[in-house]
């Protein structure tokens, strides 16, 4: 037994700690290069109206939020904290009104919240938990559990196949839209040595009855980070592993896909003091001398209408200058632009974590204590004021929301 666990330590190792190259897509779909290091900046106010600082009001502490969704008149907030993950459910105005945390190993619960999704219709909350490789779903009304959905994975003594849902969308009253990332991994025969592969494939699964089906997908196109439903439309951003090569396509309800464009992010430049060889998640291409990180950056989500998009990055592009937060294309013009959003008296940026299709509202995300955001340096701006007062209101340096529209 301890020969068969030092297999799969191994292999498993291997996989994780690997870099896949990307691949060329063969789409037609326009082509645009985009130079992140030259990203310039520019202020929010220049770029969003009906701007509105809300804080999130709760009587406990409130940790770091990750993906989060707008529904109507609530938002559901992903939190993270250093042992936990739970659901915030808050109205328009940051009133937390209750919290899912149900962390454990028994019956209807998880073990971390990996993405989830509510479908209204039903009042169906489905968490996915990647850890577990299952679907938790609850009613929201009271939290109730109903069911949970086994999702594949396999291991033998010289095998493994793991699959993971990277994102979820809705697709109809009671199917959900998933993008998978699968990895199977295995000891070669004569040499020993692990080899792996990653598939991206495309899914339906019925949240009532618990099927599953594949839909016809290109995965050249790499990984789904992003799928946001806009009105009758589905889009979504997939992201080749080289880091550089992004595809915003269309997907219709019957799981059709057509490219839209494409966007070629260049290289990173070398950041100043940077080792030779790596630093942390960046890498070296020793001939070019040009940096690549070791994993696709996907976006937070998108934001899309025939005439023009726009593309939020949770972490950024381009590690010589401070990275953007906002890509913004315009299709008339032939447009596209690279920018870095600040506000004036503000030392740090803040995170984008939601956005309301219905409304085109973007929510972002301003983290306490307040002195760590002034910039001494700079005249505030009313909008930094104001941040920074809301920030020093709230108790136990718990966040602040920024509620925007792009101008058009």
């Amino acid at each position: 037994m301890k020969t068969v666990n030092s297999i799969l330590v191994v292999l498993i190792a291997a996989i994780l700690t690997a870099c896949s190259s990307g691949v060329k897509s063969d789409a037609s779909a326009d082509l645009f290069s985009i130079p992140t290091d030259m990203a310039t900046a520019c202020q929010l106010t220049d770029i969003a109206t009906d701007i509105e600082v809300v804080p999130l009001t709760h009587n406990e502490p409130i940790g770091i939020l990750m993906q989060s969704r707008v529904y109507a008149d609530k938002m559901i907030l992903n939190e993270s904290t250093d042992n936990n993950s739970s659901l915030l459910i808050c109205n328009r105005k940051g009133e937390v009104l209750k919290r899912l945390s149900r962390k454990g190993r028994g019956p209807g619960e998880y073990q971390w919240i990996s993405d989830f999704i509510y479908m209204p219709e039903n009042d169906w909350l489905v968490v996915y938990d990647r850890n577990l490789y299952k679907c938790f779903i609850y009613t929201l009304a009271d939290f109730k559990f109903l069911k949970q959905i086994e999702l594949k994975q396999e291991a033998t003594e010289t095998s493994m196949h793991e699959e993971g849902i990277r994102s979820m969308c809705q697709l109809s009253e009671k199917e959900l839209l998933l993008s998978v990332e699968t990895q199977t991994g295995y000891l070669d025969e004569k040499s020993g040595e692990p080899v792996f592969e990653m598939k991206y494939t495309l899914s339906v699964l019925n949240v009532e009855s618990g099927e599953r089906r594949n839909i016809e997908y290109d995965e050249k196109l790499g990984a789904m980070g992003c799928i946001t439903r806009i009105g009758d439309e589905i889009v979504a951003v997939a992201s080749q592993n080289n880091n550089r090569l992004h595809t915003l396509v269309s997907i219709s309800d019957k799981g059709s896909v057509e490219e839209l464009m494409q966007f070629d992010y260049g290289v990173m430049t070398r950041p100043e003091g940077m080792d030779d060889k790596a630093d942390g998640d960046l890498m070296l291409d020793e001939k070019s001398g040009h940096i690549y990180t070791e994993y696709a950056t996907a976006p937070c989500f998108v934001s899309y209408t025939k005439k023009e998009f726009t593309l939020w990055f949770m972490n950024g592009l381009g590690f010589a200058n401070m990275p953007p937060l906002m890509l913004y294309h315009r299709t008339g013009g032939g447009e596209v632009m690279a920018k870095q959003i600040k506000v004036a008296g503000l030392t740090r940026k803040f995170q984008p974590i939601a956005y309301d299709a219905n409304n085109k509202e973007c929510w972002a995300v301003v983290y306490g204590p307040a002195e760590t955001w002034i910039d001494k340096k700079t005249e505030p701006s009313p909008l930094a004021t104001e941040i920074i007062e809301k920030l020093n209101a709230q108790s136990d340096d718990n966040p602040v929301l920024v509620k925007f529209r792009l101008k058009r």
